[in-house]
């Protein structure tokens, strides 16, 4: 049989595997988000919007079950599931954001737009929706070459805690780019006068 601490350790890794969802997600939909930003204590991502307070069960199972269909690949099952819980609940920033993700995954960019754009708004710029909403948006924008928006965004989400829009604020830093420029030319050179 087992003893009393391995029964607490395996309760403790089926609790870190059961509370991963937000972290496979954020795996899945940031593949160049760092896994190191991972709190395996986390929970799914609460509302950050004003207005609601007490999201029904039956929604957050719905997200669930739209975040589940994510990780297995079925994009448009997600999709529904999303959009159903922002029918049930509007005014869910946690909703759209989660959405936009499925819709980037999709090349439906204008409409993974459209969603972070209110994502932002409903969360009021606070909270973790805002800040992944930031760090979505501000990727979408780099990829269009729009480096100075994105750069606002990554500053938001930087701000609210998001490790790879700071890697990202520091990277966009115009005399970081301009040191990190010199230093490849320096190294360059100095590899160039150990070949000759």
């Amino acid at each position: 049989g087992y003893s009393h601490s391995e029964t607490q350790k395996t309760e403790k890794v089926m609790s870190v595997n059961l509370s991963s969802d937000q972290h496979v997600l954020e795996t899945i939909f940031n593949p160049e988000h760092p896994i190191v930003d991972y709190h395996p204590h986390g929970d799914i991502q609460q509302p950050e919007s004003v207005d609601v307070v007490d999201i029904p069960q039956e929604v957050k199972d719905l997200e669930k079950a739209g975040v589940r269909q994510a990780e297995e690949g079925d994009l448009s099952g997600a999709l529904e599931q999303l959009t159903r819980v922002l029918e049930l609940v509007p005014n869910y920033a946690s909703g759209y954001n989660n959405r936009a993700q499925v819709y980037r995954l999709l090349n439906k960019v204008d409409e993974a737009l459209s969603d972070l754009y209110t994502a932002i708004q409903l969360s009021g710029g606070c909270g973790k929706a805002a800040e992944n909403a930031f760090t979505q948006r501000g990727l979408i924008l780099m990829l269009r070459g729009n480096e100075d928006d994105a750069l606002e965004d990554f500053k938001a989400a930087a701000t609210l805690g998001n490790k790879f829009a700071q890697s990202q604020v520091v990277k966009l830093n115009p005399y970081a780019k301009l040191c990190n420029q010199m230093l490849t030319e320096a190294i360059g050179k100095l590899q160039d006068g150990y070949r000759n």
